[in-house]
This record gives C-alpha cells, sequence and structure tokens, in this order.
C-alpha cells in the first residue's frame, strides 16, 4: 500500500490490527445481550482475491457497463458499496441468504459460522449460488474480508 492511496494507513499498529490481522471478533446479539464470537476473514488466503472479484464482475453496474466498472474499482468506497450490497442474496444474486427465523433446515445456522473463506468458497463451489445462512454480523465479516482483498491485495 501506498501512503497516497485512499486505504493506506501509516500508524503500523494500525495497520496491523485492520488490515494484516486475519483472526478477529465478530459481535453478535442486541441492545441487550451482545456476544463475542471469533471470526476468521482470511483475507490472505491464496483463493479469495479471484472469488472476490467474480463477485464484483456479478454486480449489477458490471453488468450494464464493464469498462466503466472496472475503471472505479480503485475506489475503496465504491467497492465497499459494490461489496455491501451483493453479499446479501436478496436482490443482486449474491452471496448469503438472511434467516432470522428459527428454521434452519436446508442451510448452516448463522452462529455456526465463523470463516468467511469458508462461505465464500462454497458460494464459489456451487457456482454463485446463494450460501445459507446469514445474519447481519456474518455479511458483515464476509464484506469486510471482500473489501480487503480486493482493494488491499487485488489491486482494487
Amino acid at each position: 500500500m501506498a501512503s497516497e492511496d485512499d486505504v493506506y494507513l501509516a500508524s503500523d499498529p494500525e495497520r496491523q490490527e485492520y488490515v494484516m490481522n486475519e483472526d478477529g471478533i465478530i459481535y453478535q446479539g442486541n441492545k441487550d445481550w451482545i456476544q463475542p464470537s471469533p471470526w476468521n476473514y482470511g483475507q490472505f488466503e491464496e483463493d479469495l482475491v479471484d472469488i472476490c472479484f467474480q463477485l464484483l464482475d456479478r454486480n449489477l453496474n458490471y453488468q450494464r457497463n464493464p469498462a466503466r466498472d472496472c475503471s472505479l474499482r480503485g475506489s475503496a468506497a465504491y467497492v465497499s458499496r459494490v461489496l455491501s450490497a451483493i453479499v446479501n442474496s436478496n436482490d443482486d444474486s449474491g452471496v448469503l441468504l438472511g434467516n432470522w427465523t428459527e428454521d434452519y433446515s436446508g442451510g448452516v445456522r448463522p452462529t455456526e459460522w465463523s470463516s468467511s473463506p469458508a462461505i465464500l468458497r462454497q458460494w464459489h463451489r456451487t457456482r454463485g449460488q446463494p450460501v445459507r445462512y446469514g445474519q447481519c454480523w456474518v455479511f458483515a465479516a464476509v464484506m469486510c474480508s471482500g473489501v480487503c482483498a480486493c482493494v488491499c491485495w487485488g489491486g482494487g
């Protein structure tokens, strides 16, 4: 990362915490009950950058105008917005199907996930079929992994 990049962090301790640290804590719950859970973001996993770029190629902007979409991928804000939309399968043929019921048949209970690479690889292995199931913290963790992989390591 060059000092003129939008995503550059001058502070080495911040860089170690926010970019270089593959493992962290994700929080789930509500205002009255907050539960920390370990999470593997896996931004250094060998195939994660390629999978994340496949995600970017599925977004509606790319489908309409690939050249313009690719020209905007140097912007961390743009990549973040695109991945934020496409991590949710409801309207963008994205990665995760949300489920806030108690019926998780046909999928994985959101509380059982602990790794973005596992989710992204399942999405890739099934040729873009939504992974069942996610909730807010799972969406957030997968999005963070994708942004880091695409912007920091993939040349965004």
